[in-house]
């Protein structure tokens, strides 16, 4: 009975930790324990399944997270890329010296940022004139820098540049009105209105962008 059986599985260290799972009746080392082998995707699929993400991302749809996301909002990781010290590898989302994922992961850590300084009173030190910038941030840093001199050119780039500009000029108001005391008008603005917008926009045309200039080679 199926209940009764111990079942065992031996895994294979495959590129992104993701794996497909082979029809039982073609394993060959399947043992007395029933064991399986997980085979490892090919790397054509697995640049197929973060196309895939940014496609998602880039039609509007909401994008489910991958196991391999690099370096999660990390400001510090996406710095190295804006720095355009990371060679080419569409195949990896890095393009330009960007690791477009981790760049969206990145921008989408400002709500997080923005929330802790309503809820402890910054003690990040944000501030306004800084956040308010669109050349401080790696992103910023990046669309100012290498990426403006390779992509400066196409429209997706330009209307990139511009709602990024926009967002920070939202995110400055919200920590503007959080640090004049209105922490339930700065929680409001963080919630809804331009903030959320032209947020959403940033990630849409980065990834329209990535999309672009990943399949033209």
């Amino acid at each position: 009975m199926l209940s009764s059986m111990a079942i065992h599985a031996k895994v294979i260290s495959v590129p992104h930790d993701r794996y497909e799972w082979p029809d039982p009746s073609a394993l060959n080392d399947r043992d007395e324990s029933g064991s399986v082998v997980v085979l490892p995707i090919s790397e054509k699929e697995t640049q197929m399944g973060l196309m895939e993400w940014f496609k998602n991302m880039a039609s509007g749809k909401p994008a489910a997270e991958r196991d391999d996301s690099v370096a999660a909002g990390n400001p510090a990781a996406a710095q190295v890329s804006a720095s355009g010290g990371l060679a080419d590898n569409p195949e990896e989302g890095i393009i330009a010296g960007l690791d477009f994922k981790s760049a969206i992961d990145a921008h989408m850590k400002w709500k997080v940022r923005l929330e802790k300084c309503i809820s402890d009173n910054n003690q990040e030190g944000l501030k306004v004139d800084v956040v308010s910038r669109d050349d401080q941030c790696p992103l910023g840093k990046w669309l100012h820098g290498p990426g403006g001199q390779r992509f400066g050119n196409l429209r997706e780039f330009q209307e990139m540049k511009m709602e990024h500009a926009r967002f920070h000029l939202c995110a400055g108001d919200v920590l503007a009105c959080c640090l004049a005391g209105d922490k339930e008008g700065a929680s409001e603005k963080l919630r809804s209105g331009d903030y959320t917008r032209t947020s959403e926009r940033v990630k849409l045309h980065l990834a329209r962008l990535y999309v672009q200039v990943s399949e033209k080679g």
